[in-house]
């Protein structure tokens, strides 16, 4: 057979039903013709190559398998290198399909794949000839599984018509082991957590992952300690007495307080990263023990005292396991009265700390955040998606908003705008049976709205609030930092909804508590893409936010 038919075949066997996401040029188009023609492969085509590797992100980021995308060369792959970079700091598996161009003279579209790869901090794999071509994508699948990366695929276009025979390959889908702690390390961590006068629990991304939380919680009240989380895995232990909430530069003033006295540090699958640790002077003079599945997570921003590379529950078994046999009481032990305290403090879980700025022109952020997700989670008894983009907004919608832990997660480790469309996406094509809610502020939706037509082909339940102040909210603070006018930053879009129309999706603008409540009873089961244009205060976020 062809090449071409060998890789479609093999993407078709790969994926089984899981999507491949792509936009088609030369490079590609002979094996996604054969791939959508005459295979039972789901192929989502999308507008820009960004969106294509976004929405494999999130795709890999919800659903827990690596995800795939595909683009042509040349500038294809220059347009999706801000997203292929995201990746890359997200910790994302996913594998990039492209191809150098045709092999003349001076080629116009020619880029050197593998140095792209290396500017975004992905890993690249190249085929040889024809024949390898197969493996070599097989092989970018185990890696990008296995070291939880972005692998970047170049399959030259002069391979495609080579004749080639379909090779038989190990078979990906069974489970990756899990990584053990070493024993010496967890009688060292439990050495700093027994002397300990005020010891903290902290638990991320990895803890979600390995499904450690009730190990992780039930670890933190054996050694009399509070819990927080990492940004991503907030309200992992929402409603738990011993919760402080976000640990690092989101923290409420409990969270805050109770940071200062502490003096030994265990974190669970989170990186310790600037925004956790504040650039680590939150960690400063305390005992630091890092629990973390991937080596090169263990001290990346800071000195770890005891560092243990180990999947977050066979770490925190292991440990409370240990700590049992040297105390059988340790299990189910009262909560020390420091810890007790903390209980009835105001504001330690209070979505609703703030006064509202709303008025009849203008709705304030966090109200918005705090009514749509409880609406459309139904006060939190129905599950759903939430990806949410970067920008001045962001700090105050995450405090007010309700997430399932492991379903919610955001665009923007490299720190661009535009990302959380594509990336919606890619979670609602994870999974379906519930609704997606997108956040976005109304410079990055200018980025990627065009998407919502992808989600109009395939009827995704998908909600994008779109948070319009009419203008680059962060841009407005800094001129005015430098003695410019902040009004400079404005810009008179288009209507959000309007385009959301013109698309085939619902479209609602809302600039009022009563027009916003209006709508949500009208939303009920979210079963067609959504756009919420919600009409926010540019001034409103500058002002220090008075405590109710």
């Amino acid at each position: 057979m062809k090449n071409y038919e060998a890789i479609s075949r093999f993407l078709a066997h790969e994926r089984s039903g899981k999507p491949l996401f792509g936009l088609m040029g030369d490079a590609n188009l002979a094996y996604l013709g054969h791939f959508i023609e005459q295979t039972d492969g789901r192929y989502v085509g999308m507008s820009i190559e960004d969106a294509v590797v976004l929405a494999a992100d999130g795709y890999a980021r919800f659903s827990g398998e690596v995800g795939m995308a595909t683009v042509t060369f040349g500038p294809a792959i220059t347009n999706a290198l801000t997203a292929l970079t995201e990746a890359v700091r997200a910790r994302t598996p996913l594998v990039l399909l492209t191809g150098d161009t045709p092999d003349v003279n001076e080629h116009y579209q020619r880029i050197d794949i593998a140095a792209v790869a290396a500017v975004a901090g992905a890993a690249y794999e190249r085929s040889h000839t024809g024949a390898d071509a197969v493996k070599t994508i097989h092989k970018a699948v185990a890696r990008a599984r296995a070291r939880q990366q972005p692998v970047i695929v170049n399959i030259p276009y002069a391979q495609m018509n080579d004749e080639v025979d379909l090779p038989d390959l190990p078979d990906l889908s069974k489970p990756l082991s899990v990584l053990g702690p070493d024993p010496e390390r967890i009688e060292e961590a439990l050495g700093y957590l027994m002397s300990a006068r005020r010891p903290l629990v902290l638990a991320g991304r990895g803890a979600i992952a390995a499904g450690a939380r009730d190990g992780v919680l039930r670890f933190a009240r054996m050694i009399g300690a509070p819990v927080m989380t990492s940004l991503i895995a907030k309200d992992l232990f929402r409603g738990e007495p011993e919760n402080l909430g976000i640990h690092g530069t989101l923290s409420n003033e409990v969270g805050v307080e109770y940071m200062g006295e502490a003096d030994v540090v265990i974190s669970f699958g989170a990186s310790l990263n600037n925004w956790q640790t504040d650039h680590y002077h939150l960690l400063e003079g305390k005992k630091v023990i890092q629990v973390d599945i991937c080596a090169e997570a263990l001290g990346k921003y800071g000195p770890a005292d005891v560092a243990i590379q180990a999947d977050a529950a066979a770490a925190v078994d292991a440990l409370a396991a240990t700590l049992l046999e040297a105390d059988p009481d340790a299990d189910g032990r009262p909560a020390p009265k420091y810890v007790a305290a903390l209980e009835d403090r105001p504001q330690r879980e209070a979505l609703d700390d703030y006064r509202s700025t709303s008025r009849e022109d203008h709705i304030d952020v966090r109200d918005a955040a705090r009514l749509i997700s409880t609406a459309v989670s139904n006060d939190g008894k129905k599950q759903v998606n939430q990806v949410s983009d970067i920008g001045m907004y962001f700090p105050s919608i995450v405090r007010h908003f309700v997430v399932d832990p492991g379903k919610w997660d955001f665009g923007g480790y490299f720190g661009a705008i535009g990302l959380a469309i594509p990336l919606g996406l890619g979670a609602a094509y994870a999974d379906s049976s519930c609704p997606t809610v997108v956040w976005v502020g109304d410079g990055a939706a200018m980025h990627s709205l065009m998407e919502v037509s992808t989600a109009v082909r395939d009827r995704l339940p998908l909600v994008v609030v779109v948070l319009n102040d009419s203008c680059y909210g962060a841009e407005f603070y800094k001129l005015e930092n430098f003695g410019a006018k902040g009004e400079t930053s404005f810009v008179e879009w288009p209507s959000f909804a309007a385009m959301a129309r013109g698309m085939g999706a619902v479209g609602h603008t809302v600039s009022s508590l009563g027009e916003l409540n209006g709508v949500l009873e009208e939303l009920g089961e979210v079963t067609a893409p959504t756009v919420i244009e919600v009409v926010t205060d540019p001034l409103e976020r500058f002002r220090p936010t008075p405590r109710s």
